[in-house]
């Protein structure tokens, strides 16, 4: 004779994982800076990207007629970058170099790229302005990547313009010979 089996384990196991869902909080905007950060309940966060300026090489199709250009760090953690302001106006000057401005960027080392809109218009306003090449750092981002990985993402920045300022050097010097 077959004996059946209520189980009752299974209907406790939904009613523990209703109890459970029950128990954990929606995830709720807490702070919406737009293009900046959304921060949720839960402390998880999003910096969303929607207001990203692609760089642009062209002189006639950007504002300020200062040409943009992205290059990756030499000898810098993966995802460090940078953008380079280059304006017409100090090409005109008949200078085989050019001063250079290292710009990094606000944001307490949590938001911001020289890809936001924001960003771009400051260092390309300020390149056309100057005449100077600027050059903005995209460091690793806190919380993802904590200090002091900015501040090594920014010394590796320094050493990477360096070893580019030796070389256009070490190039004058074999053109003048």
């Amino acid at each position: 004779m077959a004996v059946p089996i209520v189980c009752e384990q299974h209907e406790d196991h939904s009613q523990q994982e209703q109890e459970k869902s029950a128990m954990v909080p929606e995830k709720e905007v807490v702070e919406y800076h737009p293009g900046l950060l959304i921060l949720y309940s839960d402390g998880s966060f999003e910096r969303p990207s929607d207001l990203d300026v692609p760089a642009c090489a062209d002189f006639d199709n950007s504002p300020n007629g200062v040409a943009t250009r992205d290059v990756i760090i030499d000898g810098a953690q993966p995802g460090v970058w940078a953008r380079i302001f280059l304006p017409r106006a100090a090409l005109s000057l008949g200078r085989n170099s050019l001063p250079v401005v290292l710009h990094f960027h606000g944001g307490g080392f949590c938001i911001g790229s020289p890809s936001s809109a924001h960003i771009h218009r400051t260092c390309s306003r300020m390149a056309s302005k100057s005449s100077c090449i600027w050059i903005s750092l995209h460091y690793r981002l806190a919380p993802e990547h904590p200090l002091p990985a900015a501040y090594d993402d920014a010394f590796s920045a320094l050493l990477w313009l360096r070893t580019q300022a030796s070389l256009v050097i070490a190039q004058e010097r074999v053109t003048d010979c």
